[in-house]
């Protein structure tokens, strides 16, 4: 595996020496690089392994529970849990406050508490238009690929309070996973992600019918000392750098979204009860059915965050 060209940002003082967080110094040092993708390798394994944390108390986490939360976000950018507890939006907000994600990202859609509640929407309901608010598949991406670059969505967090009868499983990715493998398959591709033409979403209308400006930036970026991603596999609204490179590396990825055996893929249909915490990574949802009796059917609550996973505030925004 040859080095990738430095990405520009140069990783916070504080990091650097520190192999086990894929900072812009990491990167561009081939040594430094090999160490962090074995020890990233070895734990991504072993807790997607195991990847579910049982939580007692969502409000008031134990400290084994943190520490197993923490270990799993550490090693992949997510972590799974499941409660028997009673579960409402404050629970939910609390859970991620205890996560250091409290910077909530504003949504036309969202109730008053700031949470959304995905769901299929009703026939005339005007959510429907969206995908996440039907009942149909929502290809790989990472939430808030349309922000402008300097306002990610760094964070968010899923909570099933009901499963559909069938369907609705998600796949979810790390980024750096992803960026190990398509550096593993070709460095040149890799660092082409880097680049700040590399991606445009168009001008277009958001879900609160104010207009949205263009937004071009980078796939891959590196601040406050970690790896960030934006990325959508849609083909509407995209426009991709023209260029061989380009065209090459959408090939990569998705040969390597495609693999429905990858161990470093974990594919999980959420129960009631279960949710995710992560760093925005890669994932997608399978379509799932509706009830046609008219009983409830799924119900996921959402929260998107400006902020990344810190337990002991070592998280923070872009």
């Amino acid at each position: 595996m040859s080095a990738a060209p430095n990405p520009r940002v140069a990783a916070p003082a504080e990091n650097r020496g520190n192999d086990r967080f894929l900072n812009a110094s990491v990167i561009a040092d081939p040594v430094r690089y090999r160490r962090w993708r074995a020890d990233k390798l070895k734990r991504a394994r072993g807790c997607l392994a195991q990847p579910v944390v049982e939580v007692g108390d969502p409000a008031h986490l134990t400290a084994a529970e943190l520490s197993a939360l923490r270990e799993r976000v550490e090693a992949v950018n997510f972590a799974l849990y499941r409660t028997a507890a009673a579960f409402d939006h404050l629970a939910l907000k609390r859970l991620c406050r205890q996560a250091g994600l409290a910077r909530l990202v504003a949504n036309p859609f969202a109730e008053a508490s700031g949470i959304s509640e995905i769901r299929a929407a009703a026939r005339g309901q005007s959510r429907r238009a969206y995908i996440p608010y039907s009942n149909r598949a929502l290809d790989w991406h990472t939430d808030g690929y349309y922000h402008p670059p300097g306002r990610p969505i760094n964070g968010f967090a899923l909570h099933t309070v009901r499963a559909a009868p069938r369907g609705g499983a998600n796949q979810l990715l790390d980024h750096e996973i992803l960026y190990l493998l398509l550096r593993d398959r070709a460095p040149a591709l890799a660092a082409c992600l880097f680049a700040d033409d590399v991606l445009t979403i168009p001008p277009g209308t958001g879900a609160d019918g104010a207009r949205r400006p263009a937004q071009t930036g980078p796939v891959f970026w590196v601040c406050g000392g970690r790896l960030q991603m934006r990325f959508t596999l849609r083909q509407r609204h995209i426009c991709w750098k023209e260029s061989p490179q380009v065209r090459a590396v959408l090939a990569e990825i998705k040969s390597i979204l495609n693999d429905p055996d990858s161990p470093l893929m974990l594919t999980r249909r959420l129960r009631a009860g279960e949710g995710i915490i992560c760093n925005n990574v890669l994932h997608n949802r399978a379509a799932f059915t509706v009830p046609a009796d008219g009983q409830p059917g799924r119900l996921v609550l959402r929260a998107r965050f400006y902020d990344r996973i810190g337990f002991n505030g070592e998280g923070g925004g872009a």
